[in-house]
């Protein structure tokens, strides 16, 4: 197992005034990895309040498959780490990059059900689907600190590009530095209940870091996310308050 630490490492994380970049990112989105045989990554994932890691993954691009009649890359995901289950477990995935799009077309045995979920099933295009490689900074979001933003509600009409850049950082993690365009996902429309991924990737096309927030009623359990996560990092969007779940760290960034 990855000698990670056991609480997340200090990250600083600068606004920069520098020109928004656009990336050719070919991951398959916040998965970090690129669809291709012999690509691996690893990555930790750590909740907060506590900032205490929670799981470790493994995935390495292992063969060349087939979905239905989609030739793709079959990506072995290993659980090394897991401490809200206790078990380490290992799933298969497919995916490809294909017509300017990183595809999701299957996943296997991801829970404890031993089934193949493919994209023709349904809500599997809501759940995993696909998304546009080239990402932009298209002016659709307004820092008013570092903690708050506003983003524009208006029409987007290319579906092969995603225009979810938010300006440019500069990411520390220990004695190396990243240049990063920000990208964030929300919905501006499901304020109560929604959920926010912020993520940093670099000018190669490779995330460096991200975090995932839920809104104000996001159910956690028993109760919502302001009660259980009333202690950790907020990020507010259109004046609603969304609250850090968790972070996610590669190991080549450390």
């Amino acid at each position: 197992m990855s000698a990670y630490p056991e609480l997340l490492p200090e990250i600083e994380i600068t606004r920069l005034e520098d020109e928004p970049f656009e990336v050719e990112y070919r991951e398959l989105r916040w998965w970090f990895i690129v669809p291709e045989v012999g690509q691996r990554r690893r990555w930790a994932t750590y909740d907060f309040p506590e900032r205490r890691i929670s799981t470790i993954r493994f995935l390495e691009g292992v063969d060349t498959g087939q979905v239905h009649e989609k030739v793709c890359c079959e990506i072995r995901l290993q659980v090394e780490l897991d401490t809200h289950w206790g078990v380490e477990r290992e799933s298969y995935a497919y995916g490809a990059i294909e017509g300017g799009m990183a595809r999701w077309y299957a996943w296997w045995h991801i829970s404890d059900q031993l089934k193949l979920y493919t994209y023709r099933d349904p809500h599997f295009a809501h759940d995993w689907g696909s998304s546009p490689v080239r990402i932009v900074d298209a002016g659709f979001f307004r820092w008013q600190d570092d903690t708050a933003f506003e983003k524009a509600s208006r029409p987007w009409d290319d579906p092969l590009v995603d225009p979810i850049g938010a300006g440019v950082c500069r990411v520390r993690v220990g004695d190396r530095s990243y240049r990063c365009l920000r990208t964030i996902e929300v919905d501006v429309e499901e304020t109560e209940r929604g959920t926010l991924m912020e993520a940093f990737i670099e000018e190669s096309g490779r995330t460096v870091f991200c975090r995932r927030y839920n809104a104000p009623n996001y159910p956690l359990g028993e109760q919502e996310a302001r009660t259980v996560l009333k202690e950790s990092l907020t990020l507010t969007c259109n004046g609603t308050p969304y609250y850090l779940w968790y972070a996610d760290l590669p190991e080549d960034v450390l």
